[in-house]
This record gives C-alpha cells, sequence and structure tokens, in this order.
C-alpha cells in the first residue's frame, strides 16, 4: 500500500508538473506582444494670403494700399494672381428699394485712361509674367513661410468730383486680388506635370542642381505676351 501509494504520489508530480508546463506553454503562446506604430504622413499644405496695408485718401486723392502676398502652406508653390476693379453705385428706386450699378473705370471719351490710377511697385514688371490670360504668374519658387516682394503701392482718385458722371462721388470703388497656387515638387517633373493640368501653362527652370537652385532659379512661363 505504501509503495502503491509513492508511485501514485510520484505519477501525479510528473504529470502535474506536465499539466503546468502545458499551462506554461500555453500561457506563452496565447500572450503575444504587440506594439503599433503609427506612421503619421502628412501631406504639404498648399495656402496662399494676400496681405494688405491700406491707409487714407491724401489731399491729393492718392491712397495708400501696398499688397503682397504669403505663403502661408507647408509646400513650396508657383504662384498665379489676378486682379479686377469695380465702381458699385447704389441708386434709389421708388418704395425704398435700391439697385446696385456697375461703373466701368474707364473714362466716357472711349479711352483707356483710368479713373482710379495704380502706382505698381518697381519691381512688378521683373518679378511677374503676363500670361496673357487674366493672370500673372510668378517667376520664382515661393517659400513656405515667404512672401512676395509688394506688387502695389497706392491707387489714386482721378477728380471723381469734376467727372461728368456724378455717379462716381458716391460710388465704392472696390480692387480685388485673386491668387492661385500649386506646390512646386522637388520633382521637377512631377511640378511640370502640376503647372499644366492646374494652371494649362508650361514652364521651364534651370534644371543643374534642382531642387537645390529651387529657390533661386527663374521660373520661365511659356504662353501668353
Amino acid at each position: 500500500m505504501i509503495k502503491f501509494s509513492r508511485n501514485y504520489i510520484k505519477i501525479t508530480g510528473v504529470t502535474l508538473m506536465a499539466v503546468l508546463a502545458l499551462g506554461i506553454g500555453g500561457t506563452g503562446a496565447a500572450v503575444r506582444h504587440r506594439m503599433a506604430l503609427k506612421n503619421e504622413v502628412r501631406t504639404p499644405t498648399v495656402e496662399v494670403t494676400t496681405n494688405e496695408t491700406i491707409g487714407n485718401v491724401d489731399h491729393s486723392g492718392k491712397k495708400q494700399k501696398e499688397v503682397m502676398f504669403t505663403n502661408t502652406g507647408s509646400a513650396d508653390v508657383f504662384l498665379r494672381i489676378a486682379y479686377a476693379e469695380t465702381w458699385i453705385y447704389t441708386e434709389s428706386l421708388s418704395g425704398g428699394k435700391t439697385e446696385q450699378i456697375i461703373l466701368p473705370n474707364r473714362s466716357e471719351t472711349g479711352n483707356d485712361d483710368s479713373i482710379v490710377s495704380k502706382e505698381w511697385d518697381d519691381e512688378w514688371g521683373d518679378n511677374w509674367y503676363d500670361g496673357g490670360d487674366g493672370w500673372y504668374y510668378y517667376k520664382k519658387v515661393l517659400e513656405a513661410g515667404q512672401n512676395t516682394e509688394g506688387i502695389l503701392r497706392s491707387v489714386t482718385f482721378n477728380d471723381t468730383d469734376n467727372y461728368p458722371d456724378s455717379r462716381y462721388t458716391d460710388a465704392e470703388y472696390q480692387l480685388h486680388f485673386q491668387v492661385e497656387a500649386v506646390q512646386a515638387s522637388d520633382e521637377l517633373q512631377v511640378s511640370k506635370d502640376a503647372v499644366k493640368e492646374l494652371f494649362d501653362k508650361s514652364i521651364s527652370v534651370e534644371e543643374n542642381g534642382w531642387p537645390g537652385n529651387k529657390y533661386t532659379t527663374t521660373v520661365l512661363w511659356e504662353g501668353g505676351n
């Protein structure tokens, strides 16, 4: 009885160790250490804003209106701008109603004399290309966080009080700028394709060293004037 009991205890111990071993093995197989790596890929943003400094009209009818453009996105860009100017006269109608009338910004003689003269910055002609499509194209790559040179200094109202059409005296003059941008990729061909697709223009640059010379090279826009 004692011998049987010892053998039983011995067998039970081995079996228990095996069970424990299986248990350990099972637990080890069930528990896996996993480490999740979050791969954040941030797409560069394309965003350009118009910065204006506007002053009062002096005795000669000159009003400070300084304009430049700032790349507020995280991507370098190719840039183009357009502008439009309008005179808006509000005419009073019967019954307390009003109607807004758009007046031309030119003389009634048929000449192209502007009722408002614009004083462009000296570097306007050097840094911008007239595309012949209503857009002006910047001849540089505008780096993220940087500004263009100023393009406009002031506007002058050319004696509207004595103009034959008295409506100009009470009309509101508006000068709007519109800006569009395309990302200037480090891959030159990608940049060319994007400009062609979005601006319908072709560009050529000094390819030697691109993108190292991206900010110093002159962008040549093809087409237009």
